[in-house]
């Protein structure tokens, strides 16, 4: 039943690949594609029950957002999903093998999904033998040590470890009683395999212990933890403490410290007008922004940590001098759809010469966290996102990194949200007679996102459009047989997804005319240097018609709309012309998503006769 299941997740998984990789073919360039290529282990090497590091590569030129890592071990028996941790090869993958594999050749390959769960496939690696792990367990880490309630002589603590290994057969704990004491050469304690905690009560107030773990199975013993003891005296004061400068108002404070554990750190500021240091915050991080100082000042920091009973010394000072001014975060971020290109265009202001680059993040809906977009350089203050998928709301937001080194703040928070529309529509609709009867028609695929295309028909000016035929996606011509040489054929298309459909291209009859769709514009010639213009109408649903016109005479005179009308207008008088100038206008439809082709062009001049 596990292999059924298996196997039937994995049909559906390469399903949606093929989906995926059919629907989308005609969206990204192939050079910006996500690869994975598989370094270690490789086909005919040795593994070992339990886990093996994967060593591989991730090609990412476009940046895209990773989602998950899926490595599959002989075709579907076993799936592991590994959650993505950046956008190349940050992810720790392993190749985690069952024991009912011990003795056998497997083979393996991973899968690499991104936010747009557009899949990528590694080449499948095959003939590995699983021989059986020889090794000693590797060593827990993090060994932590929390002090429990007691009363005034004894006490208990809890003991806490991170499992780093997979082939144990049991943990040791091993304990010792003062700094000079010895944990001898039997563990204090024994605990199954994958424990990770246990308490230890019944302690002195008096003395001072020590603790370590190790793993063990039957080839050996791990490595020792890290030891902890129950000694609360913070020791060494906190080092490396950096004090950086955030413009003229902020200051961030970083520093380390020991691994003893710690209640908290308390901070002291002083200035050169003040040589006393103040204590200014207590904190449990590791790091502190300190917020509302002077402009151009320079200030000393330190630091000292402390537990219950006892406090460090204090650090080595870290002196900082603010900036002249606040260094301001871009502002009035501006994110608009643009249901054309369908892509978002993102508008900021930018009010400072001491930037080094803008950065962008994007996170999609209102609980999503926020990741890297782009980099911009220096003075650009316009981006464009080609990477949003329809149905979803996304936000922005942006910050300077300045020619100090450090970041400003963000700007104001941007929304877009990213409708379902339908595709582009197909364009330049073409017929050529190829044959008896036997027509080739090809337009333009202006879209990357269409299920498919619907070609209709019309059998004769006075009958009415049908779907004739409808293509896959991608499709951009076709031959079409014709039954009645003697009747004129007239043709249109348009794309579609689901139920969604574009506008239709336009109109072309099998005698070389565009049928009743085509825009048919005269120009005739009225008193007091007027050119009235007339069209007739088309069958399509439009918005109106947008009347262009320019010097006939100029060579490089551009046509520049002179009227736009609305739907049910077919004339216009174009007045206060100049007498005896020829002009040439042109006229096409305007729909919710474009427009019809223009039609042919037609001069007059007026006072002509």
């Amino acid at each position: 039943m596990d292999k059924l299941y298996s196997f039937i997740r994995i049909l559906l998984l390469l399903t949606g690949i093929i989906m995926f990789g059919c629907v989308e073919s005609g969206v990204d360039n192939p050079n910006d594609n996500v690869t994975i290529t598989l370094l270690d282990p490789t086909t005919g090497d040795t593994v070992q029950v339990g886990s093996n590091f994967i060593t591989y590569k991730i090609t990412n030129p476009a940046r895209k957002e990773l989602k998950q890592f899926e490595v599959i071990i002989n075709n579907g028996d076993f799936v592991e999903i590994f959650e993505a941790e950046g956008n190349s090869n940050e992810t720790p993958l392993y190749l985690n093998i069952d024991s009912s594999l011990l003795f056998t050749r497997i083979s393996y390959f991973v899968n690499v999904a991104t936010t747009e769960n557009k899949y990528t496939t590694s080449e499948v690696q095959e003939r590995i033998y699983v021989q059986e792990n020889t090794s000693p367990p590797r060593a827990p880490v993090n060994l932590r040590l929390t002090k429990l309630d007691g009363n005034a002589t004894s006490f208990s603590v809890n003991l806490e470890w991170d499992d780093s290994s997979d082939n144990e057969s049991n943990y040791e704990l091993w304990k010792k009683e003062g700094a000079d004491g010895s944990y001898g050469t039997t563990p204090y304690k024994i605990f199954p395999a994958n424990t990770e905690r246990t308490n230890d009560d019944g302690l002195s107030r008096f003395i001072t212990y020590y603790y370590k773990v190790s793993a063990k199975n039957k080839f050996g013993r791990s490595p020792f933890s890290n030891e902890v003891s129950t000694a609360d005296d913070p020791d060494e004061a906190p080092t490396n403490l950096t004090a950086t400068a955030l413009g003229a108002t902020k200051v961030q404070l970083n520093w380390d410290d020991n691994p003893i554990p710690k209640l908290g750190y308390r901070i002291q500021r002083s200035s050169l007008t003040s040589t006393d240091y103040r204590q200014i915050a207590i904190v449990s991080n590791k790091e502190y922004l300190d917020e509302g100082l002077i402009a151009n000042t320079t200030y000393s920091y330190r630091v000292q940590s402390f537990t219950s009973t006892s406090e460090s010394e204090w650090s080595t000072p870290a002196n900082v001098t603010t900036l002249p001014e606040d260094i301001p975060p871009p502002k009035n971020l501006k994110a608009t759809f643009d249901s054309t290109a369908r892509n978002v265009v993102l508008e900021w202001t930018d009010d400072t010469f001491y930037e080094d680059g803008t950065f962008i993040e994007r996170k999609r809906g209102a609980s999503g966290s926020y990741t890297e977009l782009a980099e911009v350089d220096a003075n650009v203050t316009t981006f464009t996102d080609n990477t949003v998928v329809a149905g979803n709301t996304y936000y922005y937001r942006a910050r300077h990194y300045t020619t100090y080194d450090f970041y400003t703040d963000y700007s104001n928070e941007a929304v877009v949200i990213v409708p379902e529309l339908p595709p582009n529509p197909p364009t330049n609709l073409r017929i050529s007679e190829v044959d008896t009867n036997l027509y080739l028609l090809n337009w333009e695929d202006n879209s990357s996102d269409e299920d498919g295309f619907q070609l209709w028909r019309q059998d004769g000016v006075n009958d009415e459009f049908f779907l004739y035929k409808s293509y896959p996606p991608n499709t951009i011509a076709d031959n079409v047989l014709l039954p009645d040489n003697g009747l004129t054929y007239y043709f249109k298309v348009r794309s579609y997804r689901g139920e969604l459909t574009s506008e239709f291209s336009n109109t072309v009859g099998t005698d070389g005319t565009s049928g009743s769709d085509r825009i048919i514009l005269t120009a005739e010639s009225r008193p007091n240097n007027s050119i009235l213009l007339e069209w007739t109408d088309i069958v399509e649903p439009k918005l109106g018609f947008s009347l262009e016109r320019k010097l006939s005479w100029q060579q490089d005179s551009e046509y520049r709309v002179v009227k736009q009308s609305g739907p049910n207008t077919f004339q216009y008088l174009d007045e206060r012309l100049n007498f005896g100038v020829t002009y040439t206008y042109r006229i096409r439809a305007i729909f919710n998503q474009g427009y019809s082709e223009y039609s042919d062009p037609v001069t007059q001049t007026p006072g002509a006769k």
